[in-house]
């Protein structure tokens, strides 16, 4: 092997088992954060730190704290089966794969990027975004603690290796306008709302990360892949038109397929005429 192989090797297991934990992490994020928040009754982003750093990890269900064996991300997992070691209650697979997930992303980022600062705030970012999915999916809920640094590490992100500072701002602006805008349109259309402000953050921070030029691409596949899915749920008859659906998983998927195909916007950009 040579010594670059070797290199690389070493530099994508690294961010392997760095993934794994920050994964085991996530499960802590995911599990916790709607219920700090709930509980929290004014006691803000203080509040729901102190809650995810104590009490350690423990059942859910017999409330035994688990010890470091039972703590390993993915190995503990596998050798007890997903289960309990006090009472045997059934984990999940959720658990298994958020730990897989995350480093999963840890190598991709290190991988396109190498062991740099692009590859660590775009590993953050692709965790960040795991979490928040998962935390929608199962809550409808946005948390501002995990929507905030995210915010914040893409205006770095642009500010480092993007199009500039200015443009993660306005591209924040913009994403935030625009949902601000079909938001208020609906309302005043239907009388209700039909998306949560939590969205509107959500999209502005996904806008910080991709850019101006990228916005209106983002949300055109956004607001199609929410339709196509919606659409087909209700045909199979397991939605119903005013059953209230996460919109937070469309939008991260809109942004991560223009940052992901950089030529994506103006692709759409011509093929729609514009």
């Amino acid at each position: 092997m040579s010594e670059a192989a070797l290199l690389t090797a070493i530099v994508l297991t690294f961010a392997g088992l760095t993934g794994l934990a920050i994964g085991s992490f996530l499960n802590v994020l995911i599990a916790r954060t709607p219920r700090l928040i709930d509980a929290a009754d004014g006691g803000g982003p203080a509040y729901v730190l102190r809650g995810l750093a104590w009490p350690p990890s423990q059942c859910g269900h017999c409330g035994q704290r688990l010890s470091w064996r039972d703590n390993i991300p993915a190995a503990s997992w596998l050798i007890l089966r997903g289960r309990c070691r006090n009472c045997g209650t059934a984990y999940g697979a959720r658990y298994l794969f958020v730990e897989l997930a995350g480093a999963a992303i840890a190598i991709t980022a290190a991988a396109a990027f190498g062991p740099t600062g692009q590859a660590v705030l775009i590993a953050l970012f692709g965790m960040g975004l795991l979490a928040l999915i998962l935390i929608d999916l199962e809550e409808q809920l946005l948390p501002d603690v995990i929507v905030a640094p995210l915010l914040a590490l893409g205006l770095l992100w642009q500010a480092l290796y993007g199009a500039g500072l200015v443009d993660g701002l306005l591209g924040a602006a913009a994403a935030f306008a625009v949902l601000w805008a079909i938001r208020a349109a609906y309302k005043l259309y239907a009388g209700v709302e039909g998306m949560g402000f939590g969205d509107l953050k959500f999209a502005a921070m996904l806008g910080a990360w991709t850019g101006l030029a990228a916005i209106p691409a983002a949300l055109f596949i956004a607001f199609a892949a929410g339709a196509v899915v919606s659409l087909t749920l209700m045909v199979l008859g397991k939605m119903r038109r005013d059953t209230p659906a996460p919109f937070g998983p469309f939008l991260a998927a809109g942004a991560l397929a223009v940052l992901a195909v950089p030529a994506l916007p103006a692709a759409l950009a011509r093929l729609s005429g514009f």
